[in-house]
């Protein structure tokens, strides 16, 4: 982003907050139309919202075009912050000294866009530290990067943001309960609920911000946030096509209209929500940065079932991620169309831009090189026959199957299972003999998947640290130049002892 840009980002919400005050200030100066004492104040009100995502805007673009300094740090989100008080307060204000109805529920209004502005503030707060995340999709692995949030920082801005978030709710639901004394109230009410969805839905942005910061967003959240935003989009726009349809009064008629567009906000918001999950790397070999993925197969016999499974997965790259990964067909068809020097060129272009490169090799070939150049792979894709003998060779070549971890995981419906490799192993049940490390590093793999890393470096770096010691099973022990055989028994012991 060229600075001129970036400038051009953060002047439009400045204008926007500009135009808001003018024009504000304007209806309600004008006219003596009692309508405008609420239009006016409300329109004047949500320049504050213009205020706050100014701040949010400029947090993260000077974070982006590196001129993020200290005074940014603290300035932004406190401008973002004094600007709701300051819209919360002069709510309060208007509909406590109210002396006719427009201004009691121009106050309420204007004091619910104050609960807004404080999200919203909340969330630029959250994207204090926001370059983290382009920079967490190129860490190897799931650990939670140097400057990021603590886990108690974390919790604090979402508890800001559901707190608010429930303010605005019971506040609505306060007003309704109201509706019988004055109509004032039955007005304010409906329209609170409409800024209570809003509310909530910020509660999705700044949830997503601060995990990815911190690097423990999980696949459930890539789904469970983006559905909360249109859920609460869909309950402002529903209420407000009841409120319509329940009664074609002008009044309802204004009602359900503020509700829809209210609704839309929600919709808006949820764009940002969807971006977040979509960026965030879910697919192993992308989110992990690791450098290739090779297709295992037979497809020189089988042609027409290992043979497609080949072509499928370089066809799903293709398709899928095609700015992402570098296949071996479109390195084929350079060096057919420009020749091999161009070939190698567009290779070590795409690695140099971190691209997965996608690769394929036969089933034998495979099992040979990779005692021989096991540095040239890192993620395998391959069928259950081939993958029968390639995960018992592999995990021979670490310490055996014992110390192999497992899992089965569908990423469209979240579900999953861990378990140990070599299966339950009933034979020798009860001897105080068996390798507990493929159950443990299992159950490291099912903690990460449920985004409590911290849980699972410390278990791998027990399993570490006993290994320095040649503390193993029998089964690892014997391979250790120190090694000191244990049971199963004395073996957990030890870890728990070093956890």
């Amino acid at each position: 982003m060229n600075y001129g840009i970036s400038v051009l980002f953060r002047a439009i919400p400045l204008a926007m907050a500009l135009f808001c005050f003018g024009y504000g200030a304007f209806i309600s100066a004008y006219g003596d139309d009692s309508n405008r004492l609420v239009a006016g104040p409300v329109v004047f009100s949500l320049g504050m919202i213009c205020i706050a995502l100014f701040a949010t805007a400029a947090t993260i673009i000077r974070q982006i075009i590196h001129t993020y300094g200290r005074g940014s740090l603290y300035a932004l989100p406190i401008i973002g912050y004094l600007a709701a008080v300051v819209t919360i307060i002069g709510g309060i204000c208007m509909f406590t000294r109210s002396t006719s109805t427009s201004s009691f529920v121009a106050g309420h209004v204007v004091a619910g866009v104050g609960l807004i502005t404080t999200c919203v503030a909340t969330a630029a707060t959250s994207s204090t530290r926001f370059s983290l995340i382009p920079a967490n999709s190129k860490m190897i692995g799931n650990g939670i990067p140097e400057g990021a949030f603590t886990k108690g920082q974390e919790r604090i801005l979402r508890t800001i943001a559901i707190t608010i978030s429930l303010i605005a709710w019971i506040w609505a639901f306060v007003l309704l309960a109201k509706s019988d004394v004055h109509p004032a109230y039955f007005v304010a009410g409906h329209v609170m609920v409409g800024l209570a969805c809003i509310c909530t839905s910020l509660i999705a942005l700044v949830a997503t911000i601060a995990r990815q910061i911190r690097n423990v967003y999980t696949d459930r959240e890539r789904k469970r946030w983006p559905k909360l935003v249109l859920l609460m989009g869909t309950v402002s726009l529903l209420w407000g096509l009841f409120v319509i349809f329940s009664d074609s009064s002008t009044t309802n008629g204004v009602i359900g209209y503020i509700m829809i567009g209210l609704g839309l906000v929600c919709y808006s918001i949820s764009s940002k929500v969807i971006l977040l999950a979509k960026i965030w790397g879910r697919e192993f070999a992308l989110a992990n940065r690791l450098p290739s993925v090779t297709l295992v197969h037979k497809g020189n016999i089988m042609k027409f079932t290992e043979g497609g499974f080949k072509l499928w997965g370089y066809a799903l790259a293709e398709r899928e991620f095609p700015d992402k990964t570098f296949t071996w067909p479109q390195y084929e068809k350079i060096k057919k169309e420009k020749g091999e020097d161009a070939a190698a060129t567009a290779l070590l272009d795409a690695e140099a831009a971190g691209k997965v490169v996608i690769k394929d090799v036969i089933a034998d070939a495979f099992l040979q090189n990779t005692l021989l150049v096991p540095e040239e792979y890192s993620v395998i894709a391959t069928l259950n026959l081939n993958g029968d003998y390639v995960s018992d060779q592999l995990a021979a070549m670490v310490g055996g199957i014992g110390i192999a971890p497992g899992a089965n995981i569908n990423y469209d419906s979240g579900y999953a299972i861990f378990e140990a490799t070599h299966g339950t192993a009933p034979n020798i049940a009860g001897k105080n003999v068996v390798n507990p490390c493929s159950l443990l590093l299992s159950s490291v793999m099912m903690l990460e998947y449920m985004g409590w890393n911290e849980a699972g470096r410390l278990i791998t770096a027990a399993l570490e640290h006993a290994f320095s010691e040649g503390k193993a099973t029998r089964d690892l022990a014997r391979f250790m130049p120190n090694g000191q055989p244990l049971g199963t028994k004395e073996f957990g012991e030890y870890i728990m002892s070093v956890l």
